[in-house]
């Protein structure tokens, strides 16, 4: 082969080869993708997210049979917290309890909120929480009066869809750890006896 003939050659290589398009990268994430809470990341990372968890849960006493003896009453605080790297919208807080035993079942007990201006209510309400932040809530739970004599758990259940038929599972706010939420500390109760006319507590030996 002669030198010219080979000098033409390599330039038609090169002419080739720069005419051929660059074999494209990962993909960018415009501003918009960044921002987006659900999405995963091209190469399968997850973009940061809330965390709600439930951080205290305690009785201020023991059940007490209410006035006409329709129902127990007992006074509760609880906190909750973000512990996810990202800001929670709103979300709702109910009071749960199930009795102890084979087949136990979550059954919503009324929550009345303790906070001034508030009215009463089934559940307890958190506005926006940043990262870090907490939730305190005092209140009182109803009780019904056929669990007198019962060995009961109280659990919360953070950012709820109690009686909500057609809510997303999950609840209002996409978390990095949706199974946490039912997952905290529970108030364990042995319920007071009643006596034979139903209204009156019976003391324990």
């Amino acid at each position: 082969m002669t030198r010219s003939l080979q000098h033409l050659l390599t330039c038609g290589m090169l002419a080739l080869l720069a005419a051929v398009p660059a074999l494209a990268g990962p993909p960018s994430l415009t501003p918009v993708q960044r921002e987006r809470p659900n999405a995963l990341g091209p190469n399968g990372g997850v973009y940061p997210l809330p965390d709600l968890a439930v951080g205290s849960f305690q009785a201020l006493g023991s059940p007490k049979l209410a006035p006409g003896g329709s129902y127990f009453s007992l006074p509760v605080r609880f906190k909750v917290k973000n512990q996810g790297s990202r800001p929670a919208g709103s979300f709702k807080v109910s009071v749960h309890y199930y009795v102890v035993g084979p087949g136990a079942k979550l059954q919503s007990v009324r929550f009345t909120t303790a906070t001034p201006g508030q009215k009463p209510s089934w559940y307890a309400w958190s506005g926006p929480l940043e990262v870090g932040e907490e939730f305190a809530q005092r209140g009182t739970v109803s009780l019904p009066r056929k669990l007198a004599g019962r060995n009961i758990r109280l659990q919360l259940w953070v950012d709820s869809t109690a009686s909500e038929e057609f809510a997303r599972k999950s609840g209002r706010v996409a978390e990095s750890n949706e199974k946490n939420n039912l997952d905290g500390p529970q108030i364990r109760l042995r319920m007071p006896m009643l006596g034979p006319d139903n209204t009156t507590v019976l003391q324990r030996r």
